[in-house]
């Protein structure tokens, strides 16, 4: 399980709900399921992840 499995774990969502929620394509969700260790992950795009998740971007990139 990489992180991004983990993440959607977490708060229990579905790549077409984080998609709905967050505006991020499905194309990019795939990037970040394929994603070792989110290294390559844009900014934007982990502060998204951390506002739908309601949690503060530094808890999401510990």
């Amino acid at each position: 399980m990489n992180w991004f499995d983990k993440y959607k774990n977490d708060f229990e969502f579905k790549s077409y709900v984080l998609s709905k929620k967050t505006g991020i394509t499905r194309s990019i969700l795939e990037f970040l399921e394929d994603s070792k260790d989110g290294s390559n992950v844009k900014f934007g795009t982990l502060i998204l992840l951390a506002e739908v998740g309601g949690k503060p971007l530094a808890d999401l990139v510990k």
